[in-house]
């Protein structure tokens, strides 16, 4: 969660880039963001591992960005794009992100972390 990302409540926020790393240098999967004005509950979206990702109530749901493919950097991977200009209207002033792979998983670990680093305006 980005919290306290827009400057007033209900207020828009742009989304100029984002920036992903994983712990794991092997993983080289494009990655898609999916962004909500509250916490995504399983009462909305599937939020388990090894299944596809589905929004079954699109309350609180904004949108999503596409990453290109991570790339093995030799000890972590990661991916950016900062050509992005993306507006998301929050609710309050948090945002929330949901991972969706978009390739095939076989690199991963049980410790394997992901970051993820946004700018906006």
């Amino acid at each position: 969660a980005f919290y306290s990302i827009a400057a007033t409540s209900g207020g828009v926020v742009t989304i100029t880039g984002a920036r992903a790393f994983c712990s794991e240098d092997s993983v080289v999967w494009r990655l898609r963001l999916h962004f909500f004005d509250a916490a995504p509950s399983s009462a909305h979206v599937a939020l388990a591992d090894n299944v596809a990702f589905t929004i079954s109530n699109p309350v609180n749901y904004l949108g999503s960005i596409d990453l290109p493919a991570m790339a093995d950097k030799g000890v972590y991977s990661s991916t950016e794009n900062d050509d992005i200009r993306k507006p998301f209207k929050c609710l309050g002033t948090d945002l929330f992100v949901g991972f969706e792979t978009l390739d095939a998983e076989t690199a991963e670990t049980a410790s394997m972390t992901i970051r993820l680093d946004l700018y906006a305006e």
